[in-house]
């Protein structure tokens, strides 16, 4: 609609005693108008998006989203990434669904060199944000408990709850020189496909503990040399993925210092039984052959996915002790491809033996 079109559609509304310039007028007006409601709905919703990516890095980070500064954000057929910064630390974010995790960039600058806000000391700033800090990692790390006799911690417990489910840590060294692991529904329930619990770290398998029926044990030391370092750690159980947070990480940090006291009050020979336990991993023999199975029904695998010749497609394939293989689409929600790939390895088995995780990349295959 072009100029003398509006004016005449105006004149019609609002009567002939608008006269062409005044019609002009309130039409540049109304241009002017729209281009600002445009902008301010630009910047609104821009708004939004940085408060959600505040609260998507809040866990992964472990400041309050309010003290969080969000910048170079990007979207990717993988994802979104973007950097959050906080009390002078930066971090490389990623995020897919709900999913996501942050790693450190740059440290943050000591106290005694980051300038005062407002006129507060830096001192009494950084004792503020180290406070604050450390409530919000009580709110999001794990829940305790504690068995005494009078001054004596003698067991610790501790529940961490990440979506989808609970994992309890007890430790009681006077009965059982052995960490008892449970996982278990958020309700409390039992939970399917709880055959084992892994850490891995970079793709590799650090850690495997064998469930029986949502229960198994495991020794304290390596599990704690795992799953309370420094972000980058992934729990697998029960066909949930847990990338361990901040919180997460000094939870199982807190556990063990819980953990090494009670041992400390522990008898001598409970000590000694602590110290020879060791961890189960699985052969490189079950991982080979997993692989090898995988391969072999590419074919299957990759129609599973839908992928086109030459398309990536890469799968997760965990099994536990009995050896019955479960396998996944990676970067897909679509449950019954899921299934269909379970079904090409429904009738093979793996290795017998300590379960284990790997991820595997289904290639065409050869012509």
């Amino acid at each position: 609609m072009d100029d003398l079109q509006q004016i005449a559609l105006l004149r019609a509304v609002v009567g002939p005693a608008w006269t062409r310039g005044g019609v002009q007028a309130s039409l540049r007006r109304m241009r002017f108008m729209g281009v600002i409601v445009i902008a301010a709905a630009a910047v609104l919703a821009t708004g939004c998006a940085t408060r959600r990516l505040r609260s998507a890095s809040a866990g992964s980070v472990g400041c309050a989203p309010r003290d969080i500064e969000i910048g170079n954000t990007s979207r990717r057929l993988t994802g979104r990434t973007w950097t959050a910064e906080c009390h002078g630390a930066v971090y490389q974010c990623s995020g897919l669904g709900t999913d996501v995790t942050c790693s450190p960039l740059r440290e943050s600058v000591a106290s005694s060199e980051r300038p005062s806000s407002m006129g507060v000391p830096s001192s009494a700033g950084a004792a503020a944000d180290a406070r604050r800090r450390e409530e919000l990692l009580e709110r999001q790390g794990p829940a305790f408990e504690f068995a005494r006799d009078g001054e004596r911690l003698r067991g610790v417990r501790a529940t961490f709850s990440p979506r989808g489910a609970q994992l309890v840590l007890t430790y009681a060294p006077e009965s059982d020189p052995l960490v008892a692991l449970s996982v278990r529904g958020p309700d409390g329930g039992s939970l399917d496909r709880c055959e084992s619990f892994t850490l891995e770290r970079g793709g590799s398998m650090v850690l495997v503990v064998r469930l029986t029926e949502g229960a198994g044990r495991v020794a304290l030391e390596p599990l704690l040399a795992e799953a309370a370092r420094e972000r980058g750690t992934t729990a697998t159980f029960c066909g949930l993925r847990w990338p361990l947070r901040t919180a997460d990480v000094v939870g199982f940090q807190r556990f063990g210092e819980h953990a090494h006291e009670a041992l400390l009050n522990a008898p001598e020979a409970s000590r000694d039984l602590a110290a020879d336990a060791e961890p189960e991993v699985p052969s490189v023999d079950a991982v080979s052959a997993v692989r090898a199975a995988l391969t072999e029904r590419s074919t299957s695998l990759r129609a599973c996915a839908g992928a086109r010749p030459g398309q990536p497609v890469s799968v997760e394939a965990t099994w536990g002790v009995e050896g019955v293989v479960h396998v996944a689409i990676r970067g897909s929600d679509d449950a019954e491809e899921h299934a269909c790939a379970t079904a090409a390895l429904s009738e093979w088995r793996a290795p017998s033996g300590a379960a284990g995780r790997i991820v595997h990349a289904v290639e065409d295959p050869p012509r």
